[in-house]
């Protein structure tokens, strides 16, 4: 049996995929990897790019257990809000200054 028989099977994911997976804009993603923080995409051929599942899923469980071990603290600093307890109603039609509907529907 020969190395080559003895790989595991490969799957490229192409950028779609990896929006889907991370949940992060395409912006994002590249800004990621600018800052050596997200896997490179392969190269596929000459205008074409992909990225390992296995690579994207590395990246997405160490991103898990970093927040797992975060403290409230932590949390706060990175920006994360509390969930809101209610939302006010906002009525979707545009009224005038004197209080008159508009005449769009």
């Amino acid at each position: 049996m020969s190395s080559e028989q003895a790989r595991p099977l490969i799957s490229i994911l192409r950028l779609p995929d990896v929006i889907g997976m991370t949940g992060l804009p395409e912006s994002s993603i590249y800004a990621l990897i600018a800052k050596d923080e997200f896997p490179r995409p392969i190269a596929l051929g000459a205008k074409r790019v992909g990225w390992s599942l296995s690579d994207v899923q590395a990246w997405l469980y160490a991103k898990i257990e970093a927040t797992k071990n975060e403290t409230p603290e932590a949390t706060r600093q990175r920006g994360c809000r509390p969930p809101k307890t209610a939302r006010v109603q906002r009525s979707t039609k545009s009224t005038r200054a004197d209080g008159r509907r508009s005449a769009r529907t």
